[in-house]
């Protein structure tokens, strides 16, 4: 724990008057270096409305951080030679063969570099069979391997593939062979029975990413449902610093020269200046080591999770508020300078990464695509030249609303027009045809936008982001 027990009140005390800044309802925050605890805490309310208190006992969300752990689990079946990372997506889901995702490996989909989009937020359940149907109507954004872009699509179809190869369920691959030999007993998937007993409610303030500030009101946010695979993982703090400790824990190697799981799970890669690994973690460079962390929200729930190999630190906070994980790194940050000094994560990324690790950019030579990357190069350059009517634009302008997402706001500001999401997911939409638009930044990048006009008024009166439909909210009369 804290190393007095004077210093863990006043620890606590920041921490509760930081709640009350951020709006946040609860937070539970575990810090263990070298498997002893070195500070512990659950503070605030797991529901606002009953006032219940948070306990040790209360589960969150895991968010995205459900995407390591089954990137952990098909580093398993490549251990047990079931799947090599370079085989083609299509050998264990037959469906994607002859459409424009042959080319996919297991790789792209573990470094996010597939060309998929993002995927559809909904608050109803949709079965694997629907995912995959959207999946296929979707396109490619780039060539596999030579960017990357955020999927949950990517992860969705890494489930096929744990599937195909073990000839059960993801959740139950994962669940025997990472979270019961953890001992983390009490760790679900989303659907499971009883997997919402302890869960906290969530909140947000109507923003999918994140208020603009944080003067906005709370409200119980919506459960918004993705593939299980890419974020249905739920559990409590305890548990999930408890699989973080045992990824520095582990044995280095399983034979001579021979790379374990965990090995190949912290393995890095790079994509210009940005440093992640296999498994999905962020890396920043500090000055005894490199501390590898990852960033996750869902349905109301936040958290930060981070590891310090070299000095065998790890840490995870997490609270019942959407979308304040940049929050979240902050506190750690400050948290680990008072407990342990110097050996601390950065409060920021502020270095080029892949020059300090010795690393290059990943060349798009290296992706296994039939298309060329110049030739969609040269489709964008064409978009970018065209000639486009900017005088309907103003009608764009206004907030819309999706329910499984929240609020979104369309700005127009000389000449140019931006969407905003919520708090740092803000970005201009490049002009395409008529009123479709090119995300150029963000959650949704190379993602197009394209609204449309009501057949009564004749005036913008919705946008469509694959098959979410986000209306415009008329303005309310005083």
């Amino acid at each position: 724990m804290a190393k007095t027990h004077r210093q863990a009140d006043l620890l606590t005390a920041k921490l509760r008057e930081w709640m009350s800044l951020a709006q946040l309802p609860g937070l539970s925050i575990r810090l263990v270096r070298a498997g002893a605890p070195l500070f512990s805490c659950d503070l605030g309310v797991s529901d606002v409305e009953s006032r219940t208190a948070l306990t040790a006992s209360h589960r969150f969300r895991f968010g995205c951080l459900t995407k390591c752990l089954v990137a952990q689990a098909v580093l398993e079946l490549e251990k047990l030679g079931l799947v090599e990372p370079d085989a083609p997506v299509v050998r264990f889901v037959p469906e994607l063969s002859g459409t424009g995702f042959g080319a996919i490996t297991i790789e792209n989909l573990l470094t996010q570099a597939s060309g998929l989009a993002r995927g559809h937020f909904q608050l109803e359940p949709v079965d694997d069979i629907e995912t995959l149907g959207r999946l296929l109507t979707s396109r490619l954004h780039f060539v596999p391997g030579s960017r990357r872009k955020y999927s949950h699509w990517g992860h969705f179809l890494l489930g096929r593939v744990i599937t195909a190869a073990t000839g059960t369920t993801p959740e139950a691959f994962i669940t025997e062979r990472i979270l019961r030999p953890l001992g983390m007993n009490r760790c679900q998937f989303d659907g499971a029975p009883e997997c919402t007993r302890d869960l906290v409610e969530g909140y947000w303030s109507g923003w999918r990413f994140g208020p603009p500030s944080f003067g906005s009101p709370l409200e119980r946010s919506t459960h918004v449902q993705i593939p299980n695979c890419a974020g249905g993982l739920i559990g409590t703090a305890d548990e999930a610093v408890l699989w973080l400790a045992s990824l520095i824990s582990g044995e280095s190697t399983s034979s001579v020269g021979a790379p374990t799981v965990t090995d190949r799970l912290l393995e890095l890669r790079a994509r210009k200046s940005y440093v992640y690994t296999v498994g999905g973690f962020a890396v920043d460079v500090l000055d005894d080591g490199v501390c590898h962390h990852f960033s996750a929200f869902s349905s109301g729930s936040s958290c930060f999770a981070f590891m310090i190999p070299r000095t065998e630190l790890v840490g995870i906070a997490l609270c019942n508020n959407q979308a304040v994980h940049h929050e979240l790194r902050h506190l750690l940050s400050d948290l680990c300078r008072e407990i342990v000094g110097s050996e601390s994560l950065p409060p920021v990324r502020t270095w080029n990464g892949a020059r300090e690790l010795g690393l290059e950019d990943e060349a798009a030579t290296d992706c296994r695509a039939d298309v060329p990357t110049h030739v969609y190069s040269a489709r964008d350059e064409a978009r970018r030249r065209e000639s486009h009517d900017t005088s309907s634009w103003s009608d764009l302008v206004g907030q819309y609303h999706y329910p499984a997402m929240g609020m979104a706001e369309v700005t127009l500001e000389d000449g140019h027009v931006y969407i905003d999401y919520g708090d740092k997911s803000g970005c201009e939409l490049r002009p395409r045809r008529g009123l479709r638009f090119t995300h150029t930044r963000g959650p949704f990048r190379r993602e197009v936008a394209e609204f449309h006009r009501s057949s009564e008024t004749g005036r913008v009166d919705r946008f469509m982001l694959g098959r979410m439909v986000f209306r415009k909210r008329t303005a309310r009369r005083v």
